[in-house]
């Protein structure tokens, strides 16, 4: 691969590691708290108090905090279940806006709610969860500040989370020659310790250690 290939396309790597990581390492924890946090709630519970479901979809309004917007996947049930694809709540996730109660939504309490839901939806509109309001970062090629990320599903929060480990791999493995072998070694915690900031080296992966000895085999000849 030539230079003209290889430097911009390093400079991506290493943003994306650099700048947009930490975040991601944040938002990993947070979606993986949440999963957990689900698993144990009964859905199979369906929420019934027209007031609760009113007082949570007032805090949207009061905020202007868009509703919560349901998976692509989901919506595709719904529309094989029957609903219109036209239906203004088609897209709304319910069980997400009502996660405060650890509940699904009933079909009566649906029935009931739909008119206050849909003057909801015409005034906030919808959103994924993930990565509202994020916070700025540079842009790689003007600095100019941007929100890190756009708004995003669960599935797309999982498919984040595997680029920015591709990312590390090829940028890794671009700066250090490491084959793939090698790579694959590496465990977690293996990072080595800066000696500038005055700890000590810890030592190196074993994919390091023997690409040493190869290289110190080969001096020697």
């Amino acid at each position: 691969m030539g230079d003209d290939v290889l430097r911009p396309l390093l400079t991506a790597y290493l943003h994306f590691v650099d700048v947009l990581g930490p975040h991601i390492v944040n938002l990993r924890t947070t979606l993986q708290a949440e999963r957990e946090a689900r698993r144990n709630v009964d859905w199979s519970r369906n929420l019934r108090d027209a007031d609760r479901l009113a007082s949570l979809v007032d805090t949207h309004l009061r905020t202007g905090q868009p509703l919560p917007r349901l998976e692509c996947g989901q919506m595709t049930k719904r529309l094989r279940s029957g609903w219109d694809p036209k239906d203004p709540l088609l897209d709304v996730n319910f069980q997400q806006l009502l996660r405060p109660t650890g509940r699904d939504i009933s079909r009566a309490l649906l029935v009931q709610a739909r008119p206050l839901m849909e003057e909801a939806v015409a005034e906030v509109g919808t959103e994924y969860v993930w990565c509202r309001n994020a916070p700025d970062v540079p842009r790689a090629d003007t600095g100019e500040l941007i929100p890190w990320s756009l708004p995003l599903s669960s599935k797309g929060v999982d498919a984040l989370i595997r680029v920015a480990g591709h990312a590390c791999t090829a940028a890794t493995s671009a700066l250090t020659g490491m084959r793939s072998s090698e790579l694959m070694e590496l465990t977690v915690g293996c990072r080595r310790s800066d000696d500038a900031d005055g700890t000590r080296p810890g030592p190196a992966p074993a994919g390091q250690q023997g690409r040493k000895r190869a290289a110190m085999g080969r001096r020697s000849r």
